[in-house]
This record gives C-alpha cells, sequence and structure tokens, in this order.
C-alpha cells in the first residue's frame, strides 16, 4: 500500500529514457506510487518490454512508445486528459 503522501493514483506521468537505467528506476518509482506511465525511448522494442513488466509488477496502466512520438504528442497537448485517454485506450 502506498503512502498517502505519495499516493499518484490518477496521474499519468511520461518518462523519457525510461526504459533503462534511471529513467527505468523513476519509471518503477512513479508506478509503484499509483501513476501510469509512457515510456519513452529510441527503441521500441525495450519500450515494449519495459512497459509490460512495469504494468505487471505494479499494476499501473503503461504505453510504450518511441521518444519521437511522446515528445512531440505531449508538447502539442495543452491538457492531460488527451494523454490518459490515449494511455487507457492502449493498455491492459
Amino acid at each position: 500500500m502506498t503512502e498517502p503522501m505519495f499516493d499518484l493514483s490518477g496521474k499519468t506521468t511520461l518518462i523519457t529514457g525510461g526504459s533503462r537505467g534511471l529513467g527505468r528506476a523513476m519509471a518503477n518509482a512513479f508506478a509503484a506510487h499509483g501513476a501510469d506511465v509512457i515510456i519513452a525511448s529510441r527503441k521500441s522494442d525495450a519500450c515494449e518490454t519495459t512497459a509490460g513488466e512495469i504494468a505487471a509488477n505494479h499494476g499501473v496502466r503503461t504505453l510504450p512508445s518511441p521518444a519521437t512520438w511522446a515528445i512531440g504528442t505531449t508538447a502539442m497537448r495543452s491538457s492531460s486528459a488527451p494523454m490518459q485517454s490515449s494511455v487507457a485506450s492502449t493498455s491492459s
């Protein structure tokens, strides 16, 4: 059970470089506290693997995404609602 002070349920986070190293550690930390996670990386296979592991380990929704798509899409949006909708529609 997460501490209420760090409950990120209902939030979505975009982690660039999220398939390895510090980015992967941050993605796991956000997910451990309930946040849905978008994993962006230059390598789509690494994104998919990491997203699957995080979803299985933490029970959150994940979206693997090539970094260029995730950054460009996020920069064009003024609200997190469309991105959260994208995560909801593509995750298991």
